[in-house]
């Protein structure tokens, strides 16, 4: 069995790893660790073990939104209800599976023009649409419904979205904002500012548009890298969250591979079924042109009971993955 924990005892050939002492590996149960509340949850979650593998947002579709007032706690649905009409907004409540994002430019915000909203799908069938003309109710639905297109432009490059909501948590500006500007530096207009992505106890988080993998736990020479293997259409495994339109246990055995892989094409691996075995899941897939079969099962580990950031209790875990 291995942690998909990204220690360096995590060997992605199945090599067995010792758990750290507040782990109680397989039954999950849980030792109740009440950190210091001068700790930010980010940092209180890192010195826990937490790991960010299988914690991606869910979503199969998403919307752009360029938002510039300033941003609530809830700046994607503050930009659904201002930016969008009545009819989409309707359409986009009965999309579960789409997902909206505010997004905003790093620097400059008052200079650089705004950005048409933006549509598209994540996966092995993934692009990006531009639409200059605004949004209508028929392009959410056609997402929804399985569309591998849509009547927009299509946009060719990528979106680097790094998350520096500090309304929704405040790790998510203290982390997030120092990497933002960072790879704005380099890379320029392709990387924006966007709304919460959810696990903000993984600061800094990172989302890769189209293809929907997310990335946490970055700093910025780790991002770098991610965002230089994505460039040249490569999945990069560090910091790996996983990919929005798989479930946590095949996000889990998708990071298992590609951290044997190292940086690799979205196609090197195929997720093609998963099974409910017992406490654990079987997950098949096709691995550069084979197949292989891994069992994943999720471990409980401490729960963060207060940090200075608020909230809720923090339930920390990992992926253990056993091949079969």
């Amino acid at each position: 069995m291995a942690f998909l924990d990204g220690s360096p005892g995590g060997d992605p050939n199945g090599t067995p790893v010792d758990p750290p002492a507040r782990r109680y590996p397989a039954h999950g149960k849980i030792v109740r660790v009440t950190q210091s509340a001068t700790a930010p949850c980010c940092d209180a979650d890192r010195a826990a073990g937490d790991s960010p593998i299988g914690s991606a947002p869910s979503f199969d579709t998403f919307l752009l939104l360029d938002h510039r007032s300033p941003w609530s706690r809830t700046a994607a649905d503050d930009a659904v209800r201002g930016l969008l009409p009545q009819a989409v907004q309707h359409a986009l409540a009965a999309s579960p599976g789409t997902r909206a994002f505010a997004v905003r430019p790093v620097r400059d915000r008052h200079r650089v023009p705004l950005q048409a909203p933006r549509a598209g799908r994540v996966g092995h069938d993934a692009f990006l649409a531009a639409f200059p003309g605004g949004l209508d109710a028929p392009v959410i639905t056609g997402l929804a419904a399985g569309a591998t297109a849509v009547d927009g432009s299509m946009v060719e490059d990528i979106v680097i979205g790094v998350c520096t909501n500090a309304k929704r948590d405040r790790c998510c500006a203290v982390r997030g904002r120092p990497v933002a500007e960072a790879l704005r530096g380099t890379f320029g207009q392709r990387i924006t500012e966007i709304s919460h992505l959810g696990g903000h106890r993984f600061a800094a988080t990172m989302l890769v548009l189209p293809i929907g993998y997310s990335y946490g736990q970055l700093t910025p020479d780790l991002a770098e890298a991610v965002v230089r293997a994505a460039i040249d259409g490569l999945v990069h495994p560090t910091g790996l969250r996983g990919r929005s339109d798989l479930s946590p246990p095949t996000q889990a055995a998708d990071a298992y591979w590609r951290a044997a892989l190292g940086p690799s094409a979205v196609d090197a691996v195929r997720i093609e079924s998963e099974t409910l075995v017992d406490d654990a899941v079987r997950v098949t897939a096709t691995v550069q042109g084979s197949r292989d079969d891994v069992v994943v099962r999720y471990v409980a580990g401490a729960r963060i009971e207060e940090t200075a950031c608020g909230g809720k209790p923090i339930q920390t875990g990992r992926w253990s993955v056993a091949r079969t």
